[in-house]
């Protein structure tokens, strides 16, 4: 068996011949796998430096956070993620008991580290409420 699987293994770099049929299996086991890899891909890439997928709070990225720390609410950790310039415009709200930070230009869910995703539409729905209920908002604060 271990000859066997060794010429199976040099099989596809030596015979050119051989190395579709070789591979056509191994790629039909591939697939399934790389479903989710291009499920997870996709999502690493928006959220690759703001979420650890085994972790569910978000991990600052420092050079983007000043003068905002974590927020402990309903047993979940939350971090306001943006960039100096955008700290001014988040805005503190409350959306079914929970404290969220919504900013002018919008806030997406990969934002928000949720191990609930009810908890995630939740938000989504406040967001969409705050966002227009924005004028509002800014004339209130002004």
């Amino acid at each position: 068996n271990t000859e066997q699987k060794k010429q199976h293994a040099a099989t596809p770099r030596d015979k050119k011949k051989n190395k579709r049929s070789v591979e056509t299996p191994t790629s039909e086991t591939a697939s399934p796998l790389s479903c989710p890899k291009s499920d997870m891909t996709t999502r690493s890439s928006d959220q690759k430096s703001l979420v650890d997928p085994d972790v569910n709070y978000l991990q600052l990225r420092k050079n983007d956070i000043k003068n905002w720390g974590p927020k402990q609410t309903a047993g979940f950790v939350e971090y306001v993620i943006g960039t100096s310039e955008f700290n001014d415009a988040f805005i503190k709200n409350q959306v079914d008991g929970i404290s969220i930070f919504s900013c002018n230009r919008g806030f997406l869910s990969q934002n928000i580290g949720m191990k609930d995703q009810m908890l995630q539409t939740k938000l989504l729905a406040g967001l969409r409420q705050l966002s227009a209920n924005e004028k509002s908002v800014k004339s209130k604060r002004q």
